[in-house]
């Protein structure tokens, strides 16, 4: 699918045209923030648009909660095991941690089946013999006939390898060889195998007598302490936040600290109200209105945390004094970014009478934002409004076209388009626009494969339960 994709040098033309394309502009801009301070509200146009949109100005409903928060990885300290318990836990864990099995360092040469299967044995045999008598290394066959690109470039070297990890074929012969022996051609699905077993690691078993090993038993231990402490706690935290009406007996009887948060409304929070789960339960009517405990809601990985109400908020209407200077900024913005409409009108009609707009900026003492040849995605101009003049009309020859383009925070930009700049045309245009080339191609490439991948998604029906590990950097034969 990737290699089927075609780009011919018409379009490479086209997007390279169209990326060095400039146009000769004059831009002025007409500012929001410098008429700011041309602009008067008085207290009845205030108490106008307070009156008018009452609606906006509200308080949410807030809340504060006490809580106490019961930590797994603030458990109290776990004693010292007696050696008889350590030594039960070293015979359970025994197998599975402080065992290592068998393990075989090796390097193999795979000759891949390609259109014929005997050649390909004929070749892996070849090598073998050579190999046998002594007549070559086996990194330099590796390298020069592996079909295994993991591997030829280190000679073949797999690393160590132990039971379970290799194909069933490769595994049973590396494992009846002797060590620095060169095996006959063993097949797999993945081709003929040349294998040298170059080391033999041989499994062991630390002592429970080892200083590692008991540190490691006692780490284990106190874990599973740590965590059985939890588990027990995690019980009496439920059964007393169910029972009582209030924090401090359950704070009392477990050891807990009782804090209390931030104002949260329903949507947003700090520290603990960040959590949508802990909003969900202050506000939660057995909480905020029957005033009971919360039941232990998950905090992050390790810990719980129990909530009861502390201060409550209901929505309420603000007075016009709580909000005057919003609602007079709220004025301001509006009034000027209304007078920056009406002066960026009155320049685009003076400019479209033929004035040339430079004149017409000087004039108003208004910002020269940018004059000369610009390009796509010129600074000076902020993003949406460079977007734009490259989609203005071009012009006809001896005249202009002006426009006014709007900004986002309510400044205009008028700019008067003098000319469409061309970059020439190459002669050689694949040789010279192979970078376009390539950037298309690569772009229509994955566009296709991803529209074929989704059909076939769909079709199937896949399902992804588990997103897949990172692949091992050696081939798993």
């Amino acid at each position: 699918v990737q290699g089927s994709a075609i780009v011919t040098a018409a379009d490479a033309w086209q997007a390279y045209r169209l990326e060095q394309q400039t146009r000769t502009i004059t831009a002025v801009q007409v500012k929001v923030e410098d008429l700011r301070n041309k602009v008067q509200i008085s207290d009845e146009e205030i108490s106008a648009h307070y009156e008018a949109n009452k609606a906006n100005h509200k308080s949410a409903e807030r809340v504060k909660v006490q809580y106490i928060e019961l930590d797994r990885n603030k458990m109290p300290p776990v004693e010292p095991p007696a050696q008889e318990i350590l030594k039960a836990l070293y015979d359970a864990e025994k197998g599975a941690r402080f065992s290592n099995p068998e393990e075989r360092r090796a390097s193999h040469i795979l000759i891949e089946f390609s259109q014929d299967k005997a050649k390909a044995e004929d070749m892996a045999r070849t090598l073998t013999d050579k190999l046998r008598k002594g007549e070559a290394e086996f990194a330099e066959l590796a390298k020069a006939h592996s079909s295994d690109a993991g591997s030829k470039d280190k000679g073949g070297d797999l690393g160590w390898v132990r039971k379970g990890v290799m194909v069933p074929q490769f595994e049973e012969a590396l494992f009846a060889m002797e060590a620095k022996k060169v095996s006959d051609p063993v097949e797999s699905e993945f081709g003929w195998h040349v294998i040298l077993l170059d080391e033999v690691r041989a499994p062991s078993t630390r002592a429970f007598e080892d200083e590692s090993v008991q540190a490691e038993l006692k780490e284990v231990f106190a874990k599973k302490e740590r965590e059985t402490q939890f588990q027990d706690l995690s019980a009496q935290l439920e059964l007393l936040a169910f029972e009582n009406t209030a924090l401090e007996p359950v704070a009392q009887k477990l050891g807990l600290e009782i804090r209390e948060s931030d104002w949260m409304t329903r949507g947003a929070g700090e520290d603990i109200g960040k959590d949508p789960a802990i909003r969900q339960a202050a506000f939660a009517p057995e909480v905020l209105e029957s005033g009971e405990n919360s039941k232990p809601i998950p905090f992050g990985p390790d810990a719980l945390v129990v909530v009861h109400k502390a201060k409550h908020e209901v929505a309420r209407q603000l007075a016009l004094d709580e909000v005057r200077d919003q609602v007079e900024a709220s004025l301001v913005a509006e009034s000027a970014a209304k007078l920056a409409s009406e002066t960026a009108a009155e320049v685009l009609a003076e400019a479209k009478a033929g004035k040339p707009l430079r004149e017409v900026a000087k004039a108003r003492e208004l910002t020269l934002q940018f004059e000369g040849d610009a390009r796509r995605g010129q600074a000076e101009l902020g993003a949406s409004v460079a977007a734009r003049v490259f989609k203005m009309p071009r012009p006809s020859v001896g005249s202009v076209v002006v426009e006014a383009l709007d900004s986002l925070d309510g400044s205009v930009t008028v700019v008067e388009l003098k000319a469409v700049n061309e970059p020439q045309r190459p002669d050689d245009i694949k040789e010279k626009l192979g970078k376009e080339l390539r950037q298309i191609r690569e772009g229509i490439a994955g566009s296709e494969f991803a529209a074929y991948q989704g059909a076939v998604e769909n079709e199937i029906g896949v399902k992804m339960v588990k997103a897949p590990e990172a692949q091992s950097e050696t081939p798993q034969f």
